[in-house]
């Protein structure tokens, strides 16, 4: 039996004159009263989120839009529509015994008074121009966290919400759960400006947005049919601490199903900044990019001394990110397009003013950069072009094995940043790096090399910081080393 509760009639049944389905109180009820343009349906596994996705569509079944109300509801694969559809298939019958389920290649749901609800799948930009040019006033995204690394296939959807019948309403609708490859830009667009429940503006345009929270206890109809659900969610996440936060408390403030998962803890690793202690050496790290952000890392490594401000003593050769430089254009994974000579200047000035505010008087090192950046084409190479302004780097550790070697490390590092006392070489943030901390501790895993990250996502900060922590001392690769005296 679907989870929603089948008693007294919402908006959709009175036009359908039955009784078939209704809106669950609380937060999904809420959901399909929302007036915003943009709204993501999130929290608890089990409160009823894909019913709510189809009912936000079909509430405006009968209302005399007819051909006009078109829908489209998106899964990054075609193979994941399967539930969305049989969803569909058990609760629009009951409520409009007239429509019906259009199945084959392009599946769909039709209405006798010419409504259509499209069930399709989008995963890359690519897939995006089969849409291109089409009209969807309702687009809804299944699963938004989990399918869409990067928002720009829910962007570029968005610019088909149109519609030449005046008053209808334009709507996209999405659902989640918060972890994913996805959930980094998720979080910075529905959770972070603003408490769930709260309109969120876009300065930019005017529209709305606004994200709600769904709760399991809300489902009365699931909780009484099904009394140890909650219990099997429980046991499936194998005493994974992050993942239990995602599934049955709808926390944001997670690292679950990631590369660091049960490894990366804020409380533990993120510090307020402090002053660089003299004997603590500093180096620079590095990811080029171009079209795609470039980023640099600035990390000190501890001495095993207490430095003043730091409400920790870090054990011996833990490493500190104390600064971050991010050239994006402040949208996900698109880069400035600097030339070579730009990074190094904006470099030099960040590196003034890091030796101002976090450094006791030492220099700062060179650090690793990909390795990529010394290949010479048409006569030279991106290194050596910013050497030329003052910017130097080492080659990073690339060998056999290097990207798990460098992520296993990481994570240990992380898991270290844990424990009280420190038993080993932790890792640890300062909270100004925003940039760090939005794109890298929630890194998905690669499905075909769980052991490594999914290369598609925003991974600047992440590779630089991997490239640090896995230098080899007295290797090949000219990576860092300590200064004699440490």
């Amino acid at each position: 039996m679907p989870t929603s509760e089948a008693v007294a009639p919402t908006a959709a049944d009175r036009l359908a004159g039955r009784r078939a389905w209704r809106a669950l109180p609380g937060s999904q009820s809420v959901f399909l009263r929302l007036p915003h343009f943009e709204a993501l349906y999130s929290g608890e596994r089990g409160a009823g989120k894909t019913d709510a996705l189809l009912m936000a569509f079909a509430q405006h079944v009968g209302r005399g839009w007819g051909r006009a109300w078109r829908g489209i509801l998106l899964r990054a694969e075609a193979t994941q529509l399967k539930d969305v559809i049989e969803k569909a298939a058990s609760w629009f019958p009951a409520v409009w015994p007239d429509s019906q389920l259009i199945a084959g290649g392009e599946p769909e749901y039709r209405w006798a008074t010419g409504e259509r609800l499209l069930f399709r799948h989008a995963r890359t930009v690519a897939d995006y121009h089969k849409y291109h040019g089409h009209a969807y006033p309702f687009i809804a995204f299944e699963e938004l966290t989990s399918g869409w690394a990067f928002p720009d296939v829910y962007l570029r959807m968005m610019s088909l919400c149109r519609s030449t019948v005046a008053g209808m309403p334009r709507m996209v609708r999405s659902t989640t759960n918060p972890h994913g490859p996805g959930h980094g830009w998720v979080k910075e667009r529905f959770i972070d400006p603003a408490p769930m429940g709260k309109t969120i503006r876009d300065a930019d345009t005017g529209l709305t947005r606004v994200a709600v929270h769904a709760r399991l206890a809300e489902n009365r109809v699931l909780l009484e049919s099904d009394p140890d659900y909650l219990r099997r969610v429980v046991a499936s996440t194998n005493g994974d601490e992050m993942l239990l936060k995602a599934w049955t408390a709808g926390s944001w403030d997670i690292v679950a199903g990631g590369i660091f998962s049960g490894r990366w803890d804020p409380e533990a690793s993120v510090l307020p900044a402090f002053r660089i202690p003299a004997a603590w050496p500093v180096y620079r790290a590095f990811d080029w990019g171009s079209s795609a952000p470039y980023a640099v890392g600035w990390f000190a490594v501890a001495d095993g001394t207490k430095a003043e401000g730091c409400a920790r003593t870090l054990h011996r050769g833990s490493v500190v990110m104390l600064a971050e430089l991010y050239g994006w254009n402040g949208r996900p994974n698109e880069g400035l397009k600097h030339t070579n000579q730009q990074i190094a200047v904006a470099i030099k000035e960040a590196e003034a003013g890091i030796a101002k505010t976090l450094l006791s008087g030492q220099a700062i090192y060179p650090g690793p950069a990909d390795s990529a950046i010394y290949e010479v084409r048409n006569g030279d190479s991106i290194g050596a072009e910013i050497e030329r302004y003052g910017v130097r780097f080492e080659a990073a550790n690339k060998g056999p094995g290097s990207r798990v070697a460098g992520w296993q490390k990481l994570g240990g590092m992380m898991l270290a940043a844990r424990k009280t006392p420190m038993e080993d070489a932790g890792f640890f943030v300062f909270d100004t790096c925003r940039n760090w901390l939005r794109t890298t501790p929630t890194l998905a895993r690669d499905l075909k090399n769980p052991d490594d990250v999914d290369s598609t996502q925003e991974d600047h900060f992440g590779d630089l910081t991997r490239y640090f922590v896995n230098r080899e001392p007295g290797s090949a690769v000219g990576v860092v080393r300590l200064p004699r005296n440490h």
